[in-house]
């Protein structure tokens, strides 16, 4: 019995969905012969997501890129949402690992271009994702653009020396 074989007999379309525990009809006819064996999925141990940009409590640019790594993730899909403190969406990417085998679970890299448009100094943070594939959210803090300049602080200021 084929994996494609199992699929079609349980209405399975994508054999990479099979799960461990998974209850399937064996087709009629199957005559035991060669096993090849299929990659199993990765385990918990080995699925994991992390975000190494922007850093906690970073101020970032209006434009700005996150970026980190990641394993056993289904097909390789990460999310990336930059959201407000009131849990507004600002932006999202929706990204591939990068790197050999990442589809089936390998380790791969991220990197994921966001803007955002709101006024300088807004607190929020960028959450990351893998849908179906059962890790936490990783979930940054940050601020986005500079901080509004106060008003001791300009008047603190010295003149352009190109200033007559």
């Amino acid at each position: 019995t084929t994996v494609d074989q199992l699929g079609a007999s349980n209405g399975i379309r994508s054999p990479w969905r099979i799960q461990v525990g998974q209850r399937l009809t064996v087709p009629a006819g199957s005559a035991p012969g060669t096993v090849t064996p299929t990659p199993t999925a990765p385990s918990s141990e080995q699925r994991y997501l992390r975000m190494d940009a922007p850093s906690a409590n970073e101020t970032v640019p209006m434009t700005f890129t996150a970026r980190g790594t990641g394993a056993g993730l289904f097909e390789g899909n990460v999310v990336v949402t930059a959201y407000n403190e009131a849990n507004q969406q600002l932006a999202r990417q929706i990204v591939i690992l990068q790197g050999s085998n990442v589809g089936t679970g390998a380790p791969g890299t991220w990197t994921a271009p966001l803007t955002v448009t709101v006024p300088n100094g807004t607190r929020g943070y960028v959450e990351v994702t893998s849908p179906q594939s059962n890790v936490a959210p990783v979930r940054v803090n940050v601020i986005y653009g500079q901080p509004p300049a106060s008003a001791a602080a300009c008047r603190g200021r010295s003149r352009s020396p190109w200033h007559w």
